[in-house]
């Protein structure tokens, strides 16, 4: 499986739309991603799961909403968490 990208829509810290195109480059397909502590890696590997397994490793799955999001959401509203990988 090649993996061209990934985008997040308000998925827990990736606020907004959020798009990362991997490397396709036949002679260097290898996609590095770095990043200090809390900014997001981890976050990254979850997104994989919920997509493929409607499932992520998180004390309480009803947080994927983006939490700045969640606050600007009028009582009774709801918005979209998307994880789109292509």
């Amino acid at each position: 499986m090649l993996l061209k990208s990934l985008t997040l829509k308000n998925f827990r810290q990736y606020k907004g739309k959020t798009t990362i195109n991997f490397s396709c480059d036949s002679a260097q397909n290898v996609t590095i991603i770095l990043g200090d502590n809390t900014f997001g890696k981890t976050t990254l590997l979850q997104s994989f799961n919920w997509c493929f397994y409607e499932t992520v490793l998180l004390p309480n799955e009803k947080f994927l909403l983006n939490y700045d999001v969640a606050k600007t959401l009028p009582e009774g509203s709801s918005t979209e968490v998307e994880v789109e990988i292509v």
